[in-house]
């Protein structure tokens, strides 16, 4: 039986906790920045960002451009999903930001 909280119909509700002291802000700008690496069982991420910006997901040399990159405009919240095919076995998983302008992107790792 599911341990997950419940609607009114008593129906599961999926959530995801908040990995304890695992968020992470990164300053954005033209220059792309990467996160520090997620942690290895960490499957979820939510972000948010302060300006336009676009990221990608991947290895330590993942870079994210304006051009192929995803965009997320600012002030959403997203919660994005870290495959475990994104970097090779043992890998760490990481994002990468870029932006026309200058704010904060902010990731939670969700548990």
């Amino acid at each position: 039986m599911s341990k997950q909280p419940r609607d009114d119909a008593n129906a599961p509700i999926p959530v995801l906790g908040l990995r304890p002291q695992s968020g992470q802000q990164i300053a954005v700008s033209g220059t792309a920045a990467l996160s520090a690496a997620f942690h290895p069982s960490t499957r979820v991420i939510t972000i948010y960002s302060t300006v336009d910006c676009f990221v990608e997901i991947g290895s330590n040399n993942v870079v994210a451009n304006t051009s192929t990159s995803h965009f997320i405009p600012l002030g959403f919240v997203f919660d994005l999903a870290l495959s475990p095919d994104l970097v090779p076995p043992g890998g760490a998983k990481h994002l990468s930001v870029i932006s026309t302008s200058t704010g904060t992107l902010y990731i939670s790792e969700r548990q």
